[in-house]
């Protein structure tokens, strides 16, 4: 194996046997306007008790996931179901539901709702994820997922929430405090 170095613009070849000694170490301190590396924001919230029936937005028995995780960086906060985030930048946003119906239904969905206003909260449903007809026959169960790129420019006004939409009205949003039946999950990508 040959190395090369460069001298004075000169390009030689040294044999890697003839090297002998320790290298030094590179230090990389004096390096400047290198972009910051791997993922430093996610959280993962999920819901604790199943709910039945229209919740727009998605409000209570909301925790984060505390037993085999903490937030990545500072988490994301939430108040009555709105979701705030810790600091500006490129989010994925994730939310997978599972629903549970025990007669004919359809129509049913996940919504992730966001808003860049922080003063008139004006909702816009940016990710949707459903099905659209169950077994009129069976007791019948699905898994339903959304996810979404959300741009957060102003951590004051840029916020996201969670709505489900009961087709039938009597369909129930599966929770649990063992399980990620239901779960939220944010990632800070750039």
């Amino acid at each position: 194996m040959s190395m090369t170095k460069v001298t004075s613009g000169i390009i030689d070849t040294v044999d890697a046997s003839k090297i002998t000694g320790t290298m030094p170490a590179i230090d990389g301190s004096a390096l400047t306007n290198l972009p910051a590396g791997g993922i430093t924001e996610a959280d993962h919230w999920y819901l604790t008790a199943d709910f039945q029936g229209n919740a727009t937005p998605i409000a209570s028995n909301l925790a984060r996931r505390g037993s085999h995780w903490a937030p990545l960086g500072t988490g994301m906060t939430q108040t009555n179901g709105l979701f705030s985030f810790p600091s500006t930048g490129s989010w994925l946003v994730q939310c997978n539901s599972w629903i549970t119906s025990m007669v004919h239904s359809q129509g049913n969905g996940i919504y992730i709702r966001t808003t860049q206003d922080g003063t008139n909260m004006s909702w816009n449903n940016m990710a949707r994820s459903g099905i659209y007809k169950h077994s009129g026959n069976y007791p019948s169960e699905t898994s339903i997922f959304a996810h979404l790129m959300f741009n957060v420019v102003d951590v004051a006004t840029h916020k996201v929430d969670f709505a489900f939409g009961a087709g039938q009205g009597s369909e129930i949003c599966k929770g649990n405090n063992s399980y990620d039946y239901t779960y939220f999950t944010f990632i800070k990508l750039a």
